[in-house]
């Protein structure tokens, strides 16, 4: 495979466009369709990250960047290629040009809470992917390796959670309530395993996952927490065998038809109520 290379993806922000990056259309190449993409490009040697987006937003979209930071740094490994991916986050005023250029053919602003325009490109998929959040002030996130679990936090317009009681003969959390959410296959994305689980656990799927909450289990990260609308209460949902969908209305309650919270999904739920991305749960209190 040979040493990785390294790349830097930007994602451009506007006071005139709240909640929303820039996205740029990158043209059709011999055997690959045009995609979506975040401006950028390959990190040159010697090259500082911030010099780097700088170079790449005013080539690509003809903007100066200022208030640049670093939104996160993805180490992605696939059986062909390794590519560290340094994202980053700057801030402009005005307008792209409207003329396209070699390696823009069109741009657009776009909210990124919502859907986004298809296809994306790689580094773009990826950051949708592992639930990166360019407007989460003040965290940088590092990630080598995805978690092993990826969970939904299922929130209803007035706050309450959906959840699922365990039977007691659960390998894991048995007897307890969770949130919806399971084990990573090899490979997939921990978005990608999100929709799975919930699609395999309630025969239902979220349109609006954005990823809240990373959970560490005496300092190792476990799980990411994404938040989610929930279905409506109404809405006709397809259960595994034994498990029993429940509604807690009030979040800061730790019990629900009887049946415990579990503890790490307790842990995480605390901090998402205080505005922390992170939970830590010792499994040694004291120690």
């Amino acid at each position: 495979m040979g040493w990785p290379s390294v790349g830097v993806g930007v994602f451009v922000t506007s006071a005139a466009h709240p909640a929303c990056v820039l996205l740029l259309r990158q043209p059709e190449t011999a055997g690959a369709a045009a995609v979506w993409g975040l401006p950028g490009g390959p990190l040159r040697g010697g090259e500082a990250w911030e010099l780097c987006a700088e170079r790449t937003v005013y080539a690509q979209a003809g903007l100066r960047l200022c208030q640049l930071s670093v939104s996160a740094v993805l180490n992605v490994v696939l059986p062909e290629s390794h590519t560290v991916l340094i994202l980053m986050r700057g801030a402009v005023e005005g307008e792209p040009p409207h003329a396209p250029t070699s390696s823009c053919e069109g741009w657009e602003w776009t909210a990124w809470g919502e859907p986004l325009a298809q296809p994306l490109a790689a580094p773009l998929a990826t950051a949708r992917a592992r639930g990166v959040d360019p407007f989460a002030e003040g965290v940088c996130a590092i990630v080598t390796q995805p978690p092993r679990y990826c969970c939904a936090i299922l929130r209803d317009p007035s706050g309450a959670l959906l959840l699922e009681a365990r039977p007691p003969s659960a390998s894991v959390a048995g007897g307890e309530l969770t949130c919806f959410g399971g084990k990573r296959e090899p490979g997939e994305e921990p978005l990608a395993c999100l929709l799975r689980e919930c699609r395999e656990e309630l025969g239902w799927a979220p349109h609006d996952a954005a990823r809240a909450v990373d959970l560490y289990v005496d300092g190792a990260l476990v799980a990411f927490f994404f938040t989610a609308s929930a279905p409506p209460r109404a809405a006709p949902l397809r259960l595994e065998p034994g498990r029993r969908a429940v509604w807690m209305d009030d979040v800061r309650r730790t019990h629900a038809d009887g049946v415990p919270l579990s503890p790490w999904h307790a842990c995480v739920l605390r901090a998402l109520q205080a505005g922390d991305r992170r939970a830590d749960f010792c499994s040694e209190p004291g120690k």
